[in-house]
């Protein structure tokens, strides 16, 4: 019926409503539409080429089981499939342009507005249009919405919010084709992100919101819950397949993050829910990474948050009991299931810089939201009087949203680019070691691209400013130690960046990026003997753990030898390379030119046919290919034909644009070798 759908907000009395909610979040996130690409963004969407490669829609959502490891492999960072085909059909309408992802998550973010008023209102909570107002403008949804990469929050909010509308009106009309929605809409929701899975708890929390008696709990029956363990199950598998997926690619094995009981549950969780909450109450500053709490210190001020959330939950149990009301019972009991994932249970990688982050807490801060304008309507409702409760309320409506606002607007504009980004996180937490990390790099690369030498000097004297600043902290010393490294190479100072670059290696042996730096390094300075000795230590001592970081150091040993013209020797460790990590095309692509070397041209060849189609190396590969295939020493191997069709096909990729030089000279060869 009209009544029982969504249209319902579209009625005559709430159309104005809507209006400002619409034209409120427009204010509030218009920065947004000049902002640009930041943090993560490029692993995400920039530089993904399952976003960008033709044909790989279907790469986005297959997933790889590898026997070997017992691990299931997906070809985007996290098994998102249906944010990453957003992207990749949003990539086929306006490319690279910024502003077209950000109206689609400002959008996405009004969507899931909408959605919260209607489900409050029909939940029977006074101040519905206020829940849906504070949630379209708290800034600690900026995170969400201003950062492209969070596109998995909003798209699986959405469906998450669907979802739990569909199963409301299955309760209500019992027609299991709603019931069927829900399930499907869960699953969209699941596919956009994993913690979704705690929609079945959410909803017998809503459930028994509804349909207590008197304030008792459960008072439902079990025809009312069973329909949600099929939805529990799914969210497990999901829960289980995401786990899997994860498993060391984040990195958190190699972290110590093994906390104590006390440390984990008496104190990070507890402090964790207390932030959250308190976030929602005073947001401010809300920033981008949040000062990284020392739990370990052993101060019984850290037992505070402990002492606190006990205290409410008490009294939540007393109001309770004294009013049989189950409401802020059960809104507590919402946002701890709707936060676990973010609380502390489990280690994710994140850890390393804070334990808190804005983009946590989106569904989670509805709870704490609805708490505090329902706290707030009641204890106005107590003490103002009933002719002045209108203006009253009015008032402070008007000044809140206006606060918060203005609040999401100025934490807009610190995304408007990665190093905007981090400045604002640096001013804020100037303890924020992978800011200043980060800032320094960005500060050494506008210093290598800007003509002005003293502009430069002053750019590469920051850069070293930020990476000494970061030194003081053990979590970034190794990365900044790589930094320095870096900043040495490119100052030429190239047996200082070597040392550097050891020292860095010597405090963290599983830095894949790390390996190659110091063979460039020690090659530039004439040490390639030494590097091969390091490099072949590394790996007879076992150093090296990870098999990425393993095939990462017999590459730069395959190629220090291949340097020395050491072939044989090159095409054992890159081989061994492949045997430790296979998916790895770059290695492929070496290989092959070390085989060539050695006059293996078979299978050089069946190296470089190996390359995928949607790696980054694919087209270089494809280029070596046909230079090999039109002049392959052996004639029993050259191959014209196949050789002007992979360049035919090349060019076809270009779209028109004219040939990068490598494609040119290819052209040139062809000619020579084959004729027109």
């Amino acid at each position: 019926s009209f009544k029982g759908s969504l249209m319902v907000l579209l009625t005559r009395r709430d159309f104005f409503g809507l209006l400002i909610l619409l034209a409120a979040i427009f204010l509030s996130y218009l920065p947004t539409l000049n902002n640009g690409f930041v943090w993560d963004d490029d692993l995400w969407l920039t530089e993904n080429h399952a976003v960008h490669s033709p044909g790989s829609l279907g790469a986005i959502w297959q997933l790889d089981y590898d026997r070997g490891s017992a691990e299931l492999k997906s070809s985007t960072t996290q098994y998102y499939p249906l944010v990453f085909t957003s992207f990749y059909v949003e990539n086929k309408i306006w490319g690279l342009n910024p502003a077209g992802y950000h109206v689609v998550n400002v959008i996405l973010h009004f969507l899931n507005v909408l959605l919260v008023w209607a489900l409050v209102r029909r939940l029977g909570i006074k101040g519905a249009w206020m829940v849906a107002a504070i949630f379209a403008l708290h800034p600690v949804h900026v995170e969400s919405v201003a950062w492209i990469t969070q596109r998995r929050n909003l798209l699986s909010g959405l469906f998450y919010l669907l979802a739990l509308w569909s199963y409301l009106r299955f309760d209500e009309s019992g027609r299991w084709w709603r019931y069927g929605v829900a399930m499907a809409l869960f699953f969209c929701a699941l596919l956009s992100k994993t913690v979704t899975a705690t929609l079945p708890f959410v909803i017998l929390i809503v459930l028994v919101y509804r349909h207590h008696s008197n304030g008792k709990l459960p008072g439902i029956s079990f025809k009312k819950i069973w329909p949600l363990f099929p939805m529990l199950l799914v969210g497990i598998v999901a829960g289980l397949v995401a786990a899997n997926l994860e498993k060391g690619a984040a990195g958190t094995k190699t972290l110590a993050l093994d906390f104590s009981f006390v440390e984990r549950f008496l104190i990070l969780i507890p402090s964790t829910f207390t932030f959250y909450a308190g976030k929602i109450l005073w947001p401010f500053p809300v920033m981008f990474i949040y000062p990284r709490w020392d739990i370990e210190a052993g101060n019984w001020n850290l037992f505070l948050p402990l002492i606190g959330f006990l205290v409410v939950f008490a009294g939540t149990i007393f109001f309770w009991r004294r009013n049989q009301n189950t409401g802020p019972l059960l809104l507590m009991l919402y946002s701890a299931v709707t936060l676990a994932p973010a609380l502390g249970l489990f280690s994710v990688y994140f850890f390393r810089y804070s334990f808190v982050a804005g983009h946590w807490q989106y569904l989670g801060s509805l709870g704490f939201i609805i708490m505090l304008t329902t706290i707030i309507g009641a204890l106005g409702r107590k003490y103002v009087p009933a002719a002045r409760f209108q203006v009253f309320a009015t008032t402070i409506s008007v000044l809140v949203l206006l606060v918060l606002g203005a609040s999401s607007y100025r934490q807009a504009l610190a995304y408007k680019d990665t190093e905007s980004l981090w400045r604002d996180t640096l001013e804020k937490n100037p303890n924020a070691w992978i800011a200043l990390n980060n800032l320094g790099r960005i500060e050494a690369q506008q210093a290598i691209n800007t003509p002005d030498s003293a502009l430069s000097l002053k750019l590469l004297k920051s850069s070293k400013a930020h990476f000494d600043r970061a030194l003081k902290f053990p979590e970034a010393e190794p990365e900044a130690l790589n930094n320095l490294a870096n900043l040495a190479y490119l100052q030429q100072d190239y047996r200082r960046a070597a040392h550097l670059y050891q020292k860095a290696i010597g405090l963290q042996h599983n830095v894949p990026g790390t390996y190659s730096n110091l063979l460039r390094a020690m090659s530039a300075s004439g040490q390639t003997d030494l590097a091969i000795e390091i490099l072949d230590g590394v790996l007879k001592f076992g150093l090296v753990t990870e098999n990425l970081t393993r095939a990462e150091v017999f590459h730069q040993l395959a190629r220090a030898q291949a340097e020395q013209r050491l072939f044989e020797e090159a095409s054992i460790s890159a081989s061994s390379a492949l045997a430790a990590f296979p998916a790895l095309p770059n290695i492929q692509v070496f290989y092959a030119s070390v085989l060539m070397q050695l006059n293996r041209y078979r299978e050089a060849m069946v190296r470089l046919q190996n390359v995928p189609t949607d790696s980054g190396e694919h087209i270089s590969a494809q280029v070596s290919l046909a230079r090999l295939k039109a002049t392959c020493p052996d004639a029993r191997l050259r191959d014209c034909p196949g050789a002007k069709a992979i360049f035919a096909e090349l060019r076809s990729l270009l779209g028109g644009r004219p040939m990068p030089p490598a494609m040119a000279e290819l052209d040139t060869v062809i000619t020579n070798e084959c004729g027109r």
